[in-house]
């Protein structure tokens, strides 16, 4: 590595902007605004219960959509926006899939940087998650079959839940994640902390690693989909098929899903395209069939 380079080969306005997916469009409000409304038909169309606190600050919360019986699984999202914005209130577009499709869908809201730390939001993930699985009857899910899903930095959320410890973060003695779907997510921070996301992030080196989920594939859940798409950043690329490829190496069943023509935003939209494979997948992975609807 020479002198001009921070990472591998990139110099720091190369790293910087190999981690700046909104380079890739013009504007995201487009996008922002589609899953705002999609949230809005869920709220309107699905039964659902909001604003369930999980932890004692404002931010910590869960919205419940679908009702079940007790056997129903329990599809927990963790929301994308750069660890830094977006909430529960524009986060539940899934839920118009994933509910008639026979689970009960729950979407976290969670404390946002630089508010607070990546420490404290992957704590507070990692706390709704563990809410849900001791309260799944409450919900009318089962307890035994949680999984977890996000989108981009919601991905790496959701892959940090996957790879906890249960037993000594929360005195859990099962595991309570099944399964995890990570979308166009991160999950080696080392870049990152060396990008000029850091700016709001603050990460060390020690608090890099210990977000990095790359560190913890022995904990990681039993059934894992790693998506991402052929019209993302390089490095998003790079990131997604590392960390699959490292789980498989590790023993874990992997189902890698790689969409060709689909952008950092568009394989948002993808994780609950009902015609699409992540959405197939997903059912498959929760035991769910098929819709055709």
């Amino acid at each position: 590595m020479s002198k001009n380079t921070v990472y591998r080969n990139f110099t720091q306005d190369q790293l910087d902007r190999a981690y700046d997916q909104r380079s890739l469009v013009p504007d995201i409000d487009d996008y922002l605004s589609n899953e705002t409304k999609g949230t809005e038909r869920a709220r309107s169309n699905l039964p659902c219960r909001l604003n369930i606190p999980y932890g004692p600050s404002e931010a910590e919360f869960v919205d419940v959509y679908g009702q079940g019986d007790g056997t129903q699984p329990i599809l927990i999202f963790f929301h994308g926006g750069g660890w830094r914005m977006m909430s529960a209130d524009n986060s539940g577009a899934a839920a118009n899939g994933f509910v008639p499709a026979g689970a009960i869908f729950a979407v976290v809201n969670f404390a946002l940087a630089p508010d607070v730390s990546l420490n404290e939001m992957v704590r507070q993930c990692r706390a709704a998650t563990a809410f849900l699985h001791r309260n799944a009857a409450e919900f009318g899910g089962d307890g035994a079959r949680i999984y977890v899903c996000g989108h981009s930095s919601g991905g790496h959320l959701a892959a940090m839940v996957a790879c906890t410890d249960w037993r000594a973060h929360f005195d859990l003695v099962k595991i309570p994640v099944k399964g995890l779907t990570a979308v166009s997510g991160l999950y080696d921070l080392e870049p990152v902390r060396l990008s000029a996301r850091n700016d709001y992030l603050n990460l060390d080196i020690a608090a890099a690693m210990e977000n990095s989920p790359a560190r913890f594939l022995h904990r990681l859940a039993n059934q894992v989909i790693v998506a991402w798409g052929g019209k993302e950043l390089e490095e998003f690329q790079r990131q997604g098929a590392e960390f699959a490829d490292a789980a498989t190496r590790n023993g874990i069943p992997v189902r890698k899903i790689f969409i060709e023509d689909c952008h950092h935003f568009e394989m948002g939209a993808a994780l609950y395209n009902k015609g699409g494979p992540i959405f197939a997948a997903m059912l498959d992975q929760m035991g769910l069939a098929t819709t055709d609807d």
